[in-house]
C-alpha cells in the first residue's frame, strides 16, 4: 500500500482534509449535552410512570378498602351476639383511628348458621391494617388474621354519628347511625366515605 501526498502547483502540501481538534471537541460537547438532555428526559419519564403506577395502586387499595367496609357495615350484627359471660357484644366500637364491627354474613347453605366474625381496622402510622377474628360457640377465637390493606397512609380517622346527628370520635354504645372514614395517602390526597349502618 502506498501513501500518496498531494501537492499544489507551488510544491506545497495541500491542507489536510478532515476535522481539527477544536471542531471535534465542539462536536463531542454538543453530543454530550444532547445525550444528557435525552437521558434526563427519559429518566423523568420512567420516574413519572413509576409514581403514577404507585399512586394508581394506592387509590385502588383505598377504593377496595371502602368497598369492603361498605359490605361489612351492611351486615353489622343487631346486637344479638353473646360473649362468653352471656353479655351482649357491642356490634360497633372504636376510637378515632381504629374500629371493630361484628359482621354476620348470611349462610351459604340453607339450614346452616350464618358466619359471624369480628372485623377490625386500625391505623399503624403508615398503613391501614384489617384483622378478622372468627366467632364460634359463644366466643371469638384467639387466632386473628391480620394483613395490610392500604399502604402509604399519612392519616386515618373515624367519626361516628349518633341519634342526635352529632359526630363523635369515640363509640361503644348501640350501633351509630353512620360512620365517616377518612384516609389520607401520600402525597396528601384525602378520601372520605360515609358508611350508613342499617
Amino acid at each position: 500500500m502506498s501513501l500518496r501526498v498531494s501537492t499544489n502547483k507551488s510544491g506545497r502540501l495541500d491542507e489536510a482534509s478532515g476535522f481539527t481538534l477544536l471542531e471535534t471537541l465542539v462536536a463531542l460537547l454538543i453530543f454530550s449535552i444532547f445525550s444528557t438532555m435525552v437521558y434526563s428526559g427519559f429518566n423523568s419519564l420512567v420516574m413519572t410512570d413509576t409514581a403514577l403506577a404507585t399512586a394508581s395502586s394506592d387509590i385502588k387499595s383505598v377504593a377496595l378498602m371502602f368497598s369492603r367496609m361498605e359490605n361489612e357495615v351492611s351486615t353489622v350484627s343487631n346486637g344479638s351476639i353473646r360473649g362468653e359471660e352471656g353479655k351482649s357484644v357491642q356490634p360497633v366500637s372504636g376510637g378515632s383511628t381504629s374500629f371493630e364491627i361484628i359482621v354476620v354474613s348470611p349462610s351459604m347453605e340453607e339450614g346452616t348458621a350464618p358466619f359471624t366474625r369480628k372485623v377490625g381496622y386500625r391505623f399503624t402510622g403508615d398503613s391501614v391494617m384489617v384483622s378478622v377474628t372468627p366467632y364460634y360457640r359463644y366466643r371469638f377465637r384467639t387466632e386473628e388474621n391480620e394483613y395490610e390493606l392500604v399502604r402509604n397512609v399519612i392519616d386515618f380517622s373515624v367519626r361516628y354519628r349518633d341519634v342526635d346527628n352529632e359526630w363523635l370520635y369515640e363509640w361503644g354504645a348501640e350501633p351509630p347511625k353512620a360512620m365517616e372514614v377518612s384516609v389520607t395517602i401520600y402525597p396528601n390526597e384525602t378520601y372520605r366515605r360515609v358508611l350508613y349502618i342499617p
